[in-house]
């Protein structure tokens, strides 16, 4: 769509999926526009309930709920450990990875993403 995205895959019974996921919300709070968004896919089973029943237990109010609950994601992504997260720039094209949490709203990240907004 011509839009960066840092695509988190994720799962609601994942510790540290968990934890990172109001950093994520105050990311999409802060940067979230027509040129950015954060998508957190969640690989539950348990469908889009599941995923947003956590949402309001964790306070998440500016993601929105994907969910792949037959894993394609996971697998075409080969995806080795949760959370893993793509920042994809506007071409589509995967310009970073990282397995693991993050402090996703911290400065050295915002501004890692607001340089990949301004090419």
């Amino acid at each position: 769509n011509g839009k960066s995205v840092l695509l988190n895959i994720c799962a609601t019974w994942c510790l540290p999926c968990r934890e990172e996921m109001p950093a994520l919300d105050r990311l999409q709070e802060k940067l979230g526009s027509k040129d950015f968004m954060v998508l957190p896919v969640s690989t539950d089973k348990g469908g889009v309930n599941k995923v947003q029943e956590f949402y309001t237990l964790a306070s998440i109010k500016s993601l929105g709920v994907y969910v792949d609950p037959n894993g394609k994601v996971e697998r075409e992504l080969r995806i080795i450990g949760y959370p893993t997260t793509f920042l994809v720039n506007r071409k589509g094209n995967a310009i970073g990875v990282m397995v693991g949490p993050a402090e996703w709203d911290s400065s050295k990240y915002v501004k890692l993403i607001q340089s990949v907004l301004n090419n």
